[in-house]
């Protein structure tokens, strides 16, 4: 019982605090030494710089003149969205905006055009590319006034 009450009489002058403190910050400093010993023996190996890909879009390579469909007053915008294969070439017609009269002549002049593939890190990949056609009855051909 003795010895019991001196560690309770040790403890209770904030001495043993003291000494519970001084041992965690010597495990931590030998912790923190030991890390930082391991990591310059073992050496560290820097790998390369993170390479950002490059994705090269895809672009029209020829095409065509949509023709204004005939006996047609109507204007208005048309919308479709291309899917491409990795050689360029059109996998599907999407209509995101259609304009029932106009619609029919842009997916028969889109079908004969011709396309250049996008690329990631040099190598081709499928893609999708969209495109807007505006009409306008009094500039059919789309040349400027």
């Amino acid at each position: 019982m003795q010895i019991l009450s001196r560690e309770l009489e040790y403890c209770a002058s904030g001495e043993c605090r003291n000494a519970i403190s001084i041992n965690m910050r010597r495990y931590f400093a030998i912790a923190a030494w030991t890390i930082l010993l391991v990591g310059l023996i073992g050496g560290t190996t820097w790998s390369a710089p993170l390479k950002i890909p490059q994705y090269i879009s895809p672009g029209i390579a020829s095409a065509s003149e949509i023709q204004y469909p005939v006996n047609t007053m109507a204007a208005g915008a048309v919308s479709l969205l291309l899917t491409l294969n990795r050689s360029g070439q059109i996998q599907n017609v999407q209509v995101l905006r259609d304009f029932p009269s106009l619609t029919s002549s842009v997916q028969n002049a889109v079908q004969n055009w011709t396309f250049t593939p996008a690329s990631l890190n040099g190598q081709t990949v499928s893609s999708e590319i969209s495109m807007t056609v505006i009409f306008n009855v009094f500039n059919p051909a789309g040349s400027s006034a």
